[in-house]
């Protein structure tokens, strides 16, 4: 697996950043009438926090985006009580390696989705939770350049924004 993964990060050493998104006009629909959401980011690898990235950066620079765009922040309470519960999530995983003779690289995956509760048109009955839409990135970056998670983060946050501001203008 570790091997696996060596081969991986070298290979993006050589390739452009890859990104995927889940942001269509389809997509896009499931984002009308939303007043808020809440927002959850996943730990960081403690490698991460220790180059000086923390969690709490992040969720602060998500929170203040959203409230800038006019999007309110839930707290877990007003989100559980919210019809379809939606909560922005902020996945950023990395791997630390050691491949580069000049400096420490991390390969890293991030993944920014709205989830909520939604109803199947088949059985309206029946309740799910789904990413509704979603945008996402892998790529590699030196440790010394860990800032650049914290921009890409931003980067897919505005991503979110932008649809979001596409079916509910001001």
């Amino acid at each position: 697996m570790k091997k696996a993964l060596v081969i991986i990060t070298v290979a993006f050493l050589f390739c452009s950043t890859l990104i995927a998104q889940g942001d269509n006009e389809s997509s896009r629909k499931s984002l009308k009438g939303l007043t808020g959401v809440w927002v959850e980011v996943t730990p960081l690898d403690p490698d991460v926090e220790r180059g000086g990235l923390s969690k709490d950066q992040i969720q602060t620079d998500v929170g203040l985006r959203l409230r800038m765009a006019g999007l309110k922040v839930l707290t877990r309470e007003q989100m559980l009580v919210t019809p379809g519960m939606p909560s922005l999530e902020v996945e950023l995983g990395t791997f630390k390696g050691n491949q580069s003779p000049i400096q420490e690289i991390y390969s890293y995956s991030l993944n920014v989705s709205l989830d909520q509760i939604v109803n199947l048109t088949r059985d309206p009955q029946v309740s799910v939770d789904a990413s509704t839409w979603w945008t996402a990135k892998v790529g590699v970056v030196g440790a010394a350049k860990l800032n650049e998670l914290r921009n890409a983060v931003n980067d897919h946050v505005d991503k979110f924004i932008n649809a979001w501001l596409s079916v509910n203008p001001k």
